[in-house]
């Protein structure tokens, strides 16, 4: 990870390093031009990533399409409700104050 920040001249060579986070990950990347080039491990920690957002997509879907319950969604509305005509209140006694 590295982190940008203005550096002044008159700072050491440690505290730059400090302040970059300098970090050898770079080193340790994996480039391939095309899928050929990909090792059997690559492609199957591929598979896994896409089965899994898969499944969490599917599950949101699955949950997105549920019912609401009425009951619920009507008694949400009424405390919304209550909670504006209270605020309301609060100013119009406030404006009626000043």
């Amino acid at each position: 990870m590295i982190f940008r920040r203005q550096v002044n001249d008159n700072l050491s060579i440690e505290s730059i390093d400090e302040i970059f986070c300098v970090d050898n990950e770079e080193e340790n990347l994996f480039c391939a031009n095309d899928v050929r080039s990909l090792t059997s491990v690559h492609r199957n920690a591929i598979r896994f990533i896409r089965k899994v957002k898969f499944f969490v997509a599917r599950r949101k879907f699955r949950e997105a399409l549920r019912p609401y319950d009425v009951t619920d969604v009507i008694e949400q509305y009424s405390t919304g409700n209550m909670d504006m005509l209270a605020r309301m209140k609060y100013l119009q006694a406030r404006s009626e104050f000043q």
